[in-house]
């Protein structure tokens, strides 16, 4: 009754709830991801966390086909049978989750305080690079989705080119996580990420030219091959260069820095849209991922470089 008064009341609760639901999902992540390291041997750890991130863009494609379900409008889905099913699969999600076990802690250590230990953190050779590096891949993403159907209101596509586009980046991200050990073993981590971060840029460059809608199709689909290879990466990566007792830090460290990326460089990029158009913004993408690709030249080239600690925690 609060939410249809329509009062300040309604502002209020629901403001208050988005803060929940925000931090219970940052939470949650940051449980995953932790947990995903933990029980992850370093031999394994980019196939253990290609799985994750495969199961992760899997939840964020079937979440919209609940804006199909009976019972809406023609101009708002059904919201409360919406929020229904959500609460249904949280409550579920919830007993799954106090049926897991805890993976064993590391050793004891001296505790310190969190700036000390967050500077102790960025101190390690090659964690500053894979958080750069990650979060100007997860802004080029967003600007992705944001401006991918621009350019088809600019070109004059029809909608079934621009749903293509957005629906091929997701499905060939999911797929190259399923392939990601195998392609972190041939060619190691550190060229894994800089030639798949330098591949990310040339398509998003090819979105400048004035090419067929057929291409720009190839385009999305090998972007969305590639931009899916980095961010797992780089969370296997931080899991395993992390010092001992510090992965969650870490990971907390790392959803800070993509959710910084998250917000200052679309809204920086998109001043460019009113001059050089939706191709300009992307083009503009193209050159921020070629300082991610200079970024993950810092990266250790194997697990070897890690501390000793951690590869025995892992």
């Amino acid at each position: 009754m609060l939410f249809r008064s329509g009062g300040h009341g309604s502002l209020v609760v629901l403001m208050g709830a988005s803060m929940l639901l925000g931090c219970g999902q940052m939470f949650t992540v940051l449980g995953e991801q932790s947990y995903v390291g933990a029980i992850s041997t370093a031999g394994r750890s980019d196939t253990t966390f290609g799985i994750y991130g495969f199961a992760v863009a899997l939840g964020q494609t079937l979440g919209p086909i609940m804006l199909v379900l009976p019972g809406g409008s023609a101009h708002l889905p059904p919201v409360v049978l919406i929020f229904a099913v959500s609460l249904g699969c949280a409550l579920l999600l919830l007993v799954v989750s106090l049926l897991i076990r805890s993976p064993a802690r590391a050793a004891a250590f001296e505790r310190v305080g969190m700036l000390s230990a967050a500077r102790g953190v960025l101190a390690t050779r090659g964690l500053p690079s894979a958080l750069v590096a990650g979060s100007l891949v997860l802004a080029s993403v967003d600007i992705f989705i944001a401006y991918a159907p621009l350019i088809g209101q600019d070109r004059r596509l029809p909608a079934i080119v621009i749903s293509a586009m957005l629906v091929a980046r997701s499905g060939f991200s999911m797929l190259s996580r399923l392939f990601l050990g195998v392609l972190a073993r041939g060619l190691g981590r550190r060229w894994l990420l800089v030639s798949s971060i330098l591949a990310s840029a040339l398509m998003l460059a090819g979105f400048v030219l004035d090419v067929p809608a057929g291409v720009l199709v190839v385009f999305a689909c090998g972007y969305g091959f590639v931009i899916g290879i980095c961010q797992p990466i780089t969370m296997s990566w931080i899991s395993l260069i992390a010092p001992a007792g510090t992965r969650g830090l870490a990971m907390s460290m790392r959803l800070a820095a993509n959710r910084l990326g998250q917000t200052v460089l679309p809204a920086t990029l998109g001043v460019l849209a009113a001059a050089a158009g939706a191709a300009g913004v992307l083009g503009a993408s193209s050159v921020m991922l070629l300082v991610a690709a200079a970024a993950g030249l810092g990266v250790p080239s194997d697990t070897s470089e890690a501390p000793a600690s951690q590869q025995e925690a892992s």
